[in-house]
This record gives C-alpha cells, structure tokens and sequence, in this order.
C-alpha cells in the first residue's frame, strides 16, 4: 500500500479517527487557498481602490486558477470520500437560472483565450440534483473544452430534457482523441497507461471525479469523437 493510503489515528471532533496523509494535505491546502480567494473578492468589490486595465486583466487570471485549483481539490477530497462509500449527493430542487449563475465565469475565460463558449439551457427546466456537484462535473469538462479548443474556435455546452432525462453535452473543437479510446476516457489510470495523451484532456482525477459523481446520481458519462471536428462528453441524469 502506498505510503500517503496508510491511515494516520488523530484527534478529530473530540474523538480518534484514521486519516490518510492525502486527506491531511487536502486539509492544509484549502487553508491557503481560502486566503488567496478572500483577497481576490477584496480587489473584485473595489474596496483596495480602482485597478487598471492591466491590473484587472491579472486579477481574472489569478481568479481563474484559484477556481481551478479550489475545484481539483475538491475533487480529489470527494474522490476519497467516493472510494470509501462516505459520500452521497445532497439531492435538493434547483432551477435553470442557478445552475447558469454558477458557470457565468466561464465565458469570460474562454473569451480571455480568444474562444467562444455558449451554454444553452432549457429555461423551464427544474433539477433534483446536487447543485455543487453537478456544478462541478460542468465546470471540469468545459475547462477542458476550452484547454483543446484552439483559438477562433468555438465551444457548446447544451442541457434540455431527452426521453424523459436530462441531458448535459459539452462539445468542443479540440483534436479528439482516438475513438477506440473514448470507453476509457473517465478511467482514473487513463493518463498512466496512456502517458502519449496526456496533453489531449484534462486533470485525469477531474474526469475520474466526473465519473463517479455522475454515476452516484444514477446516470452515466461518455465521450464520442466527432469525425475529426472534436469530441462531446455527455452524461444524463434521471428526471426527479
């Protein structure tokens, strides 16, 4: 077994509990981390004075990665919670207008990059899901989009309902990647065993993460090349 899966016994809300040394990393990194965002929203709301242009432009950089690291974080920490059989989602009802208030900084980054993201929902459509998560799974496969999109190109992000489900597809216009691989894509050994694509897609623990939080809702994801156009991850949900 690997050293960092060996179970450490701390104190822990008053009593003895195993933790592996991942789970004490995961731990001391958000501390940090929650610094450097509440900095972020400080120059954000105007309260350290105006910024240039130039000064705006570095925040929304800087922005961007703490998103992107905050979100493999949590990745990884539900990943461990998944493994162990710790974590379920907290299904609760939320609407179409929510779900976009959580993914508006998108656009904006992909338009930094000289790229196009469009993302169309189905206004009247309500969700019984577990927003975080499903926030999540949205957030890594357009980031990953945009990553394989090349500049001038475009990226849709389309959820409606299909059969009685809801639908999530995000396409891109990246180089895709073989069709004999796309049955492995989610696999959390993929970027090992196939260590020549490790350009080609995202944090392998992201689209692990996606994987199992998609199937914890009772669902599936997927990906399908598009004869040489790019590649669509897709996953549906059942309609609550």
């Amino acid at each position: 077994m690997p050293r960092s899966r060996q179970p450490w016994a701390i104190w822990l809300d008053d009593k003895m509990t195993e933790i592996t040394l991942d789970e004490i990393v995961l731990h001391d990194l958000k501390n940090p981390l929650s610094g450097i965002t509440g900095n972020i929203g400080l120059f954000n709301d105007g309260l350290l004075g105006p910024l240039t242009a130039e000064q705006q432009a570095r925040l929304i950089d800087i922005e961007s990665s703490a998103r992107k690291l905050s979100t493999m974080l949590s990745d990884l920490q539900a990943i461990n919670f998944f493994e162990k059989k710790e974590l379920e989602p907290t299904l609760e009802t939320f609407t179409a207008h929510q779900l976009l208030k959580e993914l508006e900084w998108l656009p904006a980054l992909a338009a930094k990059e000289e790229k196009s993201l469009n993302i169309s929902v189905d206004q009247n459509l309500t969700f019984k899901a577990d927003l975080p998560m499903i926030t999540r799974i949205l957030c890594n496969l357009l980031l990953n989009a945009i990553k394989q999109t090349p500049r001038g190109g475009q990226i849709a992000c389309a959820i409606k309902r299909e059969k009685g489900q809801i639908l999530f597809e995000v396409i891109d216009q990246g180089d895709p990647l073989p069709e004999k691989l796309a049955s492995e894509t989610f696999n959390k050994e993929f970027k090992t065993l196939h260590p020549e694509l490790r350009s080609r897609i995202a944090p392998a623990l992201g689209f692990y993460f996606c994987k199992l939080a998609v199937e914890a809702h009772g669902g599936r994801i997927s990906m399908t090349t598009r004869s040489g156009q790019g590649s669509s991850y897709s996953f549906l949900l059942p309609q609550q």
